[in-house]
């Protein structure tokens, strides 16, 4: 039944405008990077791992988040909205397998979206600067640095980055299941997330940061620890700090899926 109700929540998906935007929006940044780095006077001074570490962490850290974030604060809260929750749930169909079903669909999207800008900067990348130099003329790499273990690092990061980023999903997820429409659950979702992203550095009493213990705050950590890495900034690309990334990003997202899972099991339908 899970396998249906996936197929059945893929189809619904690629009906949605909502997808095609968010792919879009997903490549555009990547494509538009160029542009920066030649209006800030960068470009002489990337290699192709570095475009591809800054513009991946620039979309990571801009409108992707958002498409991710209003995407999955549809899935349940549309079904609220259009009539067609209890009639799905009328089926032989429990109630963890309509939002286990929901929330690998969220998941995908993310990983789709993530794999897109990711596929994107490397194919721009390899045109523009093309990966048989690993040298950078002001980064000093050394010239041991081979790009077996580059790329290694690269898809590390990109691997440490889909954590956090799975944060926004998993967020947006659980709002769509506590709302009971989906003008609410989308308004929720994307208001909290902006508000919360703008102030997070403000709340902060002594030693203690706000920011410090917020999921989204850990999005570029694995990408600016990558830039350093190849900048020479750094020797080592592992640090207290992705163990971090990875610890809080976990905790957000275990969280947020059980208070959906509990919230949705005993939710009165009527």
């Amino acid at each position: 039944m899970l396998k249906r109700l996936l197929i059945n929540e893929l189809i619904k998906a690629s009906r949605l405008k909502l997808t095609y935007l968010g792919i879009f929006f997903a490549v555009l940044p990547v494509l538009l990077w160029i542009k920066v780095v030649q209006a800030f006077g960068e470009e002489q001074n990337l290699n192709a791992f570095l475009f591809i570490a800054t513009a991946v962490q620039a979309s990571l850290t801009g409108i992707v988040p958002i498409f991710i974030v209003i995407f999955s604060a549809l899935l349940v809260a549309s079904e609220s909205t259009a009539g067609t929750l209890r009639l799905i749930l009328t089926r032989p169909v429990t109630r963890l397998q309509f939002l286990t079903a929901k929330l690998i669909i969220a998941l995908g999207y993310t990983l789709l979206l993530l794999v897109l800008n990711f596929a994107t900067a490397i194919l721009i990348a390899g045109i523009k600067y093309g990966f048989s130099n690993l040298v950078s003329s002001v980064s000093g790499v050394p010239d041991s640095t081979d790009s077996l273990r580059l790329w290694g690092y690269m898809l590390a990061s990109i691997l440490l980055s889909f954590f956090p980023l799975v944060g926004f999903a998993i967020f947006g997820f659980c709002v769509s299941v506590l709302a009971r429409n989906v003008g609410h659950a989308v308004g929720f979702a994307v208001g909290i997330i902006l508000g919360v992203q703008s102030i997070k550095h403000l709340l902060s009493f002594g030693s203690f940061s706000f920011a410090d213990y917020w999921f989204a705050t850990y999005v570029e950590v694995p990408l600016a620890q990558m830039i350093d890495l190849i900048g020479g900034y750094s020797i080592a690309f592992f640090s207290p700090r992705l163990v971090q990334t990875l610890v809080i990003s976990m905790i957000y997202n275990v969280c947020l899926v059980l208070i959906a899972f509990i919230v949705f099991h005993r939710r009165d339908l009527n």
